[in-house]
């Protein structure tokens, strides 16, 4: 798992088979956690802005794409609003 914070890599885990940890979800069916682990100890002490999951791996490139891309939306409304 890649975990990115401004379009750039932050963090690398590697994955663990479900026999040794099963705290990540691998199916539909499973409960994805956010902010906690699955007994609700280890909490998270702070905020989540924008989180997104995909279907697929993304490469450095597509995420820094997307990044890129939201980054200038958002600029570009933020400079409308000051317009009005």
């Amino acid at each position: 798992m890649k975990i990115y914070e401004d379009g750039q890599l932050v963090a690398l885990a590697l994955w663990i088979p479900m026999e040794l940890d099963d705290s990540m979800a691998t199916s539909v069916e499973e409960t994805v956690w956010f902010g906690t682990d699955t007994d609700g100890l280890g909490l998270w002490n702070g905020r989540i802005d924008e989180l997104a999951l995909f279907d697929k791996a993304l490469s450095d490139k597509n995420i820094a794409k997307i990044y890129l891309t939201t980054r200038e939306d958002l600029t570009a409304r933020e400079e409308t609003a000051s317009q009005q």
